[in-house]
């Protein structure tokens, strides 16, 4: 899955890029958007990322600056640059510092979609030889039993002429014989608290790991299982005669990992017959204890429980949820937030969304926020929005996303507020502004609410706060003031003032000459002259 952050100055270009992404590439995930390098260093920090976007010509750091620290920090990500064609000088500059590719401006859909198929191609052509030996790296550091953990991932990658030879080096001849294997996948239990707060986080395997192999081996387990470290989870592979082993083997090493402070949840995969498949069924345990999102805490999973569960979501309904939730952020309606937020992760749940689209649509909804609220780009680097984004990530169950999202969105919905509150009476004084130059022609509240970049609702209860009158009031007594002026030095006939004030009908205008003035246009002339 691509999870692509976009830098440049010009919000318009983030803000249409994001659009053309939503549309052609809807399974690229926005992870986020930084207005210059130095922001996007930071973000990059925080997120994971695989893909950047960036223009070249940017304050404070820029593109080429950029893509060269990315280069050095982290190899694997995918750098593309945004560029004009007035800036090839640049591009060839970049290029030379690692990034792959340019895109000119305006931006070609169909580009933009060939390059992220590319840089899927280019993402999974790591070779398995150089995945086996990153896993093998992480995991050197005091490790014992370090062969049968390189053979391990082996087979997790599919190295099969490494298997017959591996598993002879290391003893394990009856693992090449056919029989009844499953693939366990055993990771650690997360708490909101620790990922909100960023506490730092072991893993498991580090402290455990020699304390978890004298378990399998006193427990008489050596000859029948595989064990080893993937991606900070602890990987079994069992050969078994009964089910009752797996569930002997799960629970020796549970009773080893669960203490007061640490917990532990299980995945498992479907049966399969020879060891020379297990790269097919290793992604299946992977994706059992990743339903811990469902399940909870200390849980064990069988894929077998959960293939049957997905369904698909009904688009039209999810777009009128994240419209509701989108419209009572416009109208800062912070207490209708919440409820907005919990009905979205309610229906998502109802409908068994597995946990990794689950995560995509939170993901898209906030990306439509942040493209849809102006407010959202005085946010600072530490703001709510790069919080919650970080959260959807990384809270592993549906119990603590019902917890803490709904109150992540609301405090970002208060910050949105309060820059609004900052900012209403020089919003409100350009309204008046726009109001004052364009009184004598037909003028709406929308209209005014555009040109101030407000949700017409908000900006009329807005410009009351502020005025002490509605806006129809306000643009009535606007327009009837200039024409008592116009009626006392000109000699203009009643209707042609009318018409200048922006009355098509006369009629109109007496009626609302009266209702303000408490008399009539033709009294009132009498009267002054």
């Amino acid at each position: 899955m691509l999870k692509v952050l976009i830098v440049d100055d010009d919000k318009i270009i983030r803000k249409g890029l994001i659009k053309i992404i939503s549309r052609k590439c809807p399974e690229v995930i926005i992870a986020g958007e930084a207005t210059n390098g130095k922001n996007a260093l930071h973000q990059l920090e925080q997120l994971d990322v695989n893909v950047v976007i960036t223009d070249i010509k940017m304050p404070i750091m820029d593109g080429t600056e950029l893509v060269e620290e990315i280069s050095k920090l982290y190899p694997n990500i995918i750098t593309v640059v945004l560029s004009g064609f007035d800036d090839y000088k640049y591009v060839r500059s970049v290029m030379k510092k690692g990034a792959v590719d340019y895109l000119l401006k305006p931006i070609s859909e169909d580009e933009l979609e060939r390059i992220f198929k590319e840089a899927e191609e280019k993402l999974s052509s790591i070779t398995k030889e150089e995945l086996i030996l990153k896993e093998v790296n992480e995991s050197l550091n005091g490790i014992e039993n370090l062969v049968e953990e390189k053979y391990l991932l082996k087979l997790i990658y599919n190295s099969q002429e490494f298997i017959k030879e591996g598993l002879s080096r290391i003893g394990k001849d009856n693992f090449d014989k056919d029989g009844k294997f499953r693939a366990i996948v055993i990771g650690r239990d997360i708490f909101s608290k620790m990922i909100i707060e960023k506490e730092p986080i072991s893993n498991i395997f580090d402290s455990l790991k020699l304390e978890l192999v004298d378990v399998i081996r006193k427990a008489g387990l050596s000859n029948k299982t595989l064990f080893g470290e993937v991606k900070g989870n602890i990987a079994i592979i069992i050969k078994y005669e009964e089910p009752e082993e797996i569930k002997d083997c799960i629970k020796i090493l549970l009773n080893a990992i669960n203490t007061e402070d640490i917990s532990a949840s299980v995945g498992i995969s479907e049966e399969y017959g020879s060891i020379t498949v297990t790269e097919k069924y290793f992604p299946q345990a992977l994706k059992a204890l990743s339903y811990r999102f469902y399940f909870g805490f200390n849980s064990i999973i069988d894929f077998n429980e959960i293939k049957e569960r997905e369904n698909s979501v009904d688009l039209q309904k999810i777009n009128e949820l994240e419209e509701a939730l989108i419209k009572s952020i416009e109208i800062c309606k912070s207490k209708e937030v919440k409820g907005a937020v919990e009905r979205i992760i309610t229906f998502l749940a109802e409908k068994n969304v597995p946990p990794d689209v689950f995560r995509r649509k939170l993901h898209n909804i906030i990306s439509a926020i942040i493209a849809l609220i102006p407010e959202v780009q005085y946010f600072n680097e530490e703001s709510d929005e790069n919080k919650i984004l970080f959260i959807i990530d990384n809270l592993q169950t549906l119990w603590e996303m019902k917890t803490e999202l709904p109150v992540l969105i609301y405090k970002m919905s208060e910050e949105i507020k309060d820059i609004r509150l900052s900012r209403s009476t020089k919003i409100i004084e350009l309204a008046k502004t726009y109001i004052e130059e364009n009184y004598d022609r037909e003028l709406t509240l929308k209209e005014v609410a555009e040109e101030v970049y407000l949700n017409p609702n908000y900006f009329s209860e807005l410009f009351k706060a502020q005025t002490g009158k509605n806006f129809i009031d306000y643009l009535i007594e606007k327009r009837i003031k200039s024409s008592q002026e116009m009626l006392r030095k000109s000699t203009y006939k009643i209707y042609q003032v009318a018409e200048m004030v922006g009355y098509q009908e006369v009629t109109s205008f007496n009626r609302a000459f009266k209702k303000v003035v408490g008399i009539s246009p033709s009294e009132y002339i009498k009267l002054v002259k």
